[in-house]
């Protein structure tokens, strides 16, 4: 919202001169008021007012380096003029100058305090930079003072949302809704806050709505993929991000959903190959150390260099670095860096492979790889994943270690029951109490492979017998040593979707994953196995949020396999 003039009083011919070339403003006609505010401002070089129409027509052409030296002189000119400052912080908010531009908006705010567009100018800069939180009272001062204003509500109800504060949200949203019913960008914003509110129907129809409104918005069509696809409408989603992706086909997170979503459905080829606009996105690998030509399968690698490197969690790391051995079938001499505490790990189990941290930069290689693009490069389908039955190798030496320490007593469950505080950890954690039932079977032996988060949960569940391993146990910088062995010794483990799944499969030990309704994408749909870990046995959900019912099927299969004394061994790999 750009400010017109301030602090003028009536009459005169300069500022009569300056009226028509407002009007001429709001004609279009910005061009000729630049040449001919230029010659008035040559002529009066004390007028603010005059300044103020030459930056706000430099502004409007884009010329943002004149237009903050206009804006600057009037505030010069004129210290009290808040139009002034309002708008140069306009200017220099264009200019990439945010702090600046901050201070110039509120000097604005504090020299008029009833000028609405420099609060509403510091709402929109303060969430667009980063902080919603300070952009909340901006805003209602804004609205307080001009309590039509549809766009202020609509943009706090948008700094609501980027809050997560979606009750807050919905309200904004609505409020910009019964004001200017034909604003598209408001109903899809209540569609994004009836999302977090998990209202998914009703956010289905603002969506609709919105994208009546303006039907070619790439945005819209991508939002509305992703209530469908938490509706399990898939096709309807996989349509929408398609759809997304017709309309814009740099928007990166439509492919990425539908990667994610085809390969949950089994459409590896589209999930792989959607799946590469991951590197079009920040994130905290440092992947500008990793320069030499990508490798995607089609060039030879007989005698070739290649380096291939971890990019997001751990389990993502344990999970694919299973593919070195496939490249190295192809005759390269492979460097692998990974995450600085999977190295021992990683270095034990792959003897032949140059191991090193991905914090730093590694040798020069002629060629070099993401891990989770070699499904790509080996168009991997269900039908051909390289599922050997181990290929990560516990210390030998802490295997003896543990089997000391643990002994011979009882059937022994590991369990893990939260991953990371991260938003990828949503809906997959459930609370330690939930092994109660577990824990009532007869020679159950329950012990705590957890670390992190939830952790604290142990000692406020006195009631619940599990074994806790102790502070020597994979102390910090020392990623799963202890766990590995442990879980050598254990009958079986059982454990939220973390990490420690992807461990306990690569080491080929019985592991039962308890699952929420709508999962990962690795887990697929409605299938008790998995095709890339054999000895694996998935739990799911039937009702989202609910856990009882998962563990009760588990806490019931344990029990059963241990009257009939069968091992926990998962479905056959054959059925896959």
């Amino acid at each position: 919202m750009v400010g017109g003039m301030a602090n003028r009083k009536k009459g005169g011919p300069l500022l009569t001169e300056i009226a028509r070339l407002e009007a001429m403003l709001g004609q279009g006609k910005v061009a000729d008021v630049l040449k001919e505010a230029a010659m008035l401002a040559a002529a009066h070089p004390k007028s603010a007012p005059i300044q103020i129409t030459l930056g706000v027509a430099h502004l409007r052409l884009g010329m943002f380096e004149p237009a903050e030296r206009a804006f600057a002189r009037a505030a010069q000119i004129e210290p009290r003029n808040a139009t002034a400052w309002s708008n140069l912080g306009l200017s220099l908010k264009e200019l990439g100058r945010s702090d600046d531009a901050v201070r110039a908006l509120r000097r604005a705010t504090r020299v008029n305090p009833s000028l609405a567009a420099a609060h509403y100018n510091l709402g929109n800069l303060l969430r667009e930079i980063g902080s919603p939180g300070e952009a909340i009272e901006p805003y209602r001062k804004t609205i307080a003072l001009d309590p039509g204003n549809a766009l202020a509500h609509h943009n706090l109800g948008i700094a609501y949302s980027n809050l997560e504060d979606f009750g807050a949200a919905a309200q904004a949203s609505g409020a910009a809704i019964r004001l200017n019913p034909a604003h598209a960008g408001a109903h899809a914003n209540l569609g994004n806050a009836l999302f977090g509110l998990g209202r998914l129907a009703e956010s289905v129809q603002c969506y609709r709505k919105a994208l009546e409104l303006e039907p070619d918005n790439a945005q819209f069509h991508y939002n509305l993929g992703r209530v469908q696809r938490d509706l399990f409408e898939f096709d309807a989603a996989r349509a929408a991000y398609r759809r997304a992706i017709a309309l814009d086909e740099a928007l990166v997170s439509a492919h990425l959903n539908l990667a994610l979503l085809s390969l949950l459905v089994g459409d590896f080829e589209t999930g792989w190959r959607e799946s590469e606009w991951r590197k079009g996105r920040p994130n905290t690998q440092p992947d500008s150390h990793f320069t030499a030509k990508p490798w995607l399968g089609k060039e030879s690698l007989n005698g070739e260099s290649i380096l291939l490197h971890a990019e997001q969690g751990l389990g993502d790391t344990i999970q694919f670095v299973r593919y070195a051995d496939t490249v190295s079938k192809l005759g390269a001499r492979i460097t692998l860096a990974v995450q600085p505490g999977l190295m021992p790990l990683i270095r034990r189990s792959f003897p032949g492979v140059d191991v090193v941290s991905y914090a730093v930069p590694p040798p020069r290689t002629s060629l070099q790889t993401h891990l989770m693009s070699l499904p790509l490069a080996f168009a991997t389908r269900l039908d051909s994943v390289p599922a050997s039955a181990a290929y990560i190798a516990a210390d030998p030496e802490r295997v003896a270690l543990w089997r000391e320490r643990l002994g011979p007593r009882g059937f022994k469950v590991g369990i893990c029951w939260q991953g990371s505080t991260e938003k990828v950890d949503k809906g997959r954690s459930f609370p330690l109490e939930r092994f109660a039932e577990v824990s009532r079977i007869p020679g159950v032996r329950l012990i705590s492979l957890h670390k992190g988060a939830g952790e604290a949960q142990l000692s406020q569940m006195a009631e619940l017998d599990v074994e806790i391993l102790g502070p020597d146990f994979d102390p910090p910088g020392n990623a799963f040593e202890d766990t590995a062995a442990v879980m050598m010794h254990c009958d079986l483990v059982i454990t939220s979707d973390t990490a420690i799944a992807h461990l306990a499969g690569a080491l080929g030990r019985p592991v039962w994953v308890i699952l929420k309704r709508l999962p990962d994408w690795r887990w697929l749909m409605d299938r008790d196995d998995s095709p890339w870990y054999p000895s694996m046995r998935l739990f799911r959900q039937t009702e989202s949020g609910h856990w009882q019912g998962p563990f009760a099927n588990v806490a019931a299969e344990l029990a059963r396999l241990l009257a009939a004394k069968q091992p926990p061994h998962p479905v056959s790999p054959e059925q896959i």
